[in-house]
């Protein structure tokens, strides 16, 4: 076992962002009863049709299909169990590498302590900050919304547009930090002196990052395409108050930039 002061921070960073991927990633109410959740129709809604029912095959399509609806997945954008198997494998991922750092099981995860990838590295340092930094800000806009913030796209009874905290500055701030959460997973979990550095080597991780960053890529789009849906949805819901909501709080994701 390996206990230097370095290597028990460390492994207390993997933990505080694991719970912090938690947090920011499992659904913080429960989904909205099917009658709430079919009131609206992302296809009609986008096209400014009057009816109002999720197109749910075109919604579970493969998002690799070049004819994937983005606009209707983003909608019911759960995609399932995705929540519960990203943040568990999250936290899979920070075991092994507290295991590793620590050296608890030097007979399956030999350690070279000798090696400056042992301790604190930039890219670990980047990814943690963006991890701990960025879930905190999505769990702040689960907070300000309270009981309204639902992963599918819904209207609730006694819905009401909040315009505080957060929202007084841009209009999507959960969704500015998921892209942000998942780079820091990437980078994290890539580092060197990670399980997957270590064990898939420099060339292996370097290919692992570039798929996983196009998959990050792919699921921002979605986010960007559900905040379009949502800001057309609370507009038809709102009216009035929504476009003087978004007069005064003129950006989506980033203040004075997007």
């Amino acid at each position: 076992m390996y206990l230097s002061a370095e290597a028990i921070t460390k492994s207390v960073c993997f933990y505080v962002a694991a719970t912090g991927v938690c947090l920011c990633t499992v659904p913080p109410q429960p989904i909205p009863s099917d009658e709430l959740r079919e009131k609206y129709n992302v296809s009609s809604t986008v096209s400014g049709d009057e009816s109002c029912l999720v197109d749910r095959p075109t919604a579970t399509r493969s998002p690799m299909s070049p004819r994937f609806d983005y606009k209707a997945a983003s909608a019911t954008f759960s995609l399932s169990y995705f929540p519960y198997i990203f943040s568990t494998w999250v936290v899979f991922m920070s075991t092994l590498d507290t295991f590793h750092t620590l050296d608890l099981f030097p007979q399956i995860m030999p350690v070279d302590h000798t090696t400056t990838a042992r301790g604190f590295n930039t890219q670990l340092i980047v990814g943690l900050a963006l991890i701990i930094t960025f879930s905190a800000l999505r769990f702040a806009a689960f907070q300000t919304l309270g009981r309204f913030f639902t992963y599918q796209l819904s209207i609730l009874p006694d819905h009401k547009l909040v315009t505080r905290g957060l929202y007084s500055y841009i209009r999507h701030p959960s969704y500015t930090a998921v892209p942000f959460v998942f780079a820091g997973v990437l980078l994290t979990t890539t580092a060197p002196g990670s399980v997957l550095y270590d064990y898939l080597g420099v060339d292996s991780t370097r290919k692992l990052m570039v798929v996983l960053a196009f998959a990050i890529a792919r699921g921002t789009y979605v986010f960007v395409c559900r905040a379009e849906v949502e800001d057309q949805v609370l507009q038809k819901e709102f009216g009035k108050q929504w476009e003087e909501w978004t007069r005064v709080v003129r950006y989506k994701f980033i203040p004075g930039v997007l």
